[in-house]
């Protein structure tokens, strides 16, 4: 009797390896289609602003294995987007936790005062040691932190997970000083660059400049804007239009993400430019009201 049970358990012991070889493939294959959904699996540059309880504001970037600090100084003046006027850096996450909404005004205020996109944001309770910005730890420390819910942000787990794994391959740090007049060519996207894709940018309301505002963030990141000009009609929401020959390509995604845009695919000669960014009402409105 003992020996058939044993007989029993030998011929059970495949069946088991199997079950949780399976099982196990099903979960790499789940948190591989959870991180493919991950904006951060796709961009090659991703830029984060940072704040921290003192107001000391930083923008930091990774790229490849190449990580970049600037260090912003929080007591300079800049326009608060949302109509708000003109305020310190380092006050405008407090001002926007008025409304409960202090990282969107802080991203928005920074990306649109220095035309650096911004992906998410980080507030750091405690006080940020500069002193080990030229380590790969600093990045590390970040994406583990928050996943841990040391540090507030507004990304979730899977996206830190797979940042914290990209933290961990950098190789090179670089750290720059806030100097606003010579950080144009610090956050450019090599594979935007690459793919030097057309643009024309459309601004599709009744404010003046709403195009040339709107072309100064894919510009410094590194795209071909060819031509900024006015759309034949007002419309609210931003549109980009495709030719379908540029269609899946890296600067259609980032172009979709940064300006949330629906995208809509022409014929296979397109128009006169690869893409069309055409900027509505909604763009003006986070530039000039509150909410």
């Amino acid at each position: 009797m003992k020996n058939l049970k044993r007989n029993q358990k030998k011929k059970n012991f495949p069946f088991l390896g199997l079950f949780l070889v399976v099982l196990f493939l099903f979960l790499i294959a789940g948190l591989y289609l959870l991180f493919k959904k991950s904006p951060f699996y796709f961009l090659r540059r991703v830029n984060f602003v940072l704040i921290t309880r003192e107001r000391e504001v930083a923008v930091f970037s990774l790229q490849d294995e190449e990580g970049l600090v600037l260090d912003l100084p929080g007591k300079s003046k800049v326009t608060v987007v949302r109509g708000f006027g003109e305020y310190e850096l380092g006050k405008v996450y407090a001002l926007g936790e008025l409304e409960r909404k202090g990282s969107e005004l802080l991203k928005e205020t920074v990306q649109e005062n220095f035309s650096i996109p911004v992906f998410g944001y980080f507030y750091d309770p405690a006080p940020l040691d500069y002193s080990s910005l030229n380590s790969k730890k600093f990045f590390s420390r970040i994406f583990w932190q928050s996943l841990r819910g040391k540090i507030k942000t507004d990304l979730n787990r899977y996206d830190l997970i797979l940042l914290y794994l990209k933290a961990n391959k950098l190789k090179t740090i670089s750290v720059k000083a806030g100097d606003f007049e010579n950080i144009e060519s610090l956050f450019k996207d090599k594979t935007l660059r690459g793919e030097s894709c057309s643009i024309e940018i459309l601004n599709s309301t009744d404010h003046n400049g709403l195009a040339q505002q709107a072309a100064r963030l894919p510009e410094r990141a590194g795209a071909r804007i060819i031509r900024t000009a006015d759309a034949q009609e007002v419309q609210k929401d931003c549109l980009l239009l495709v030719a379908k020959s540029m269609s899946d390509k890296y600067t259609e995604r980032w172009l979709g993400l940064v300006f949330d845009c629906q995208v809509k695919e022409l014929g296979e000669e397109g128009g006169r430019a690869d893409f069309t960014l055409v900027v509505g009402e909604n763009y003006w409105k986070k530039l000039s009201e509150k909410w």
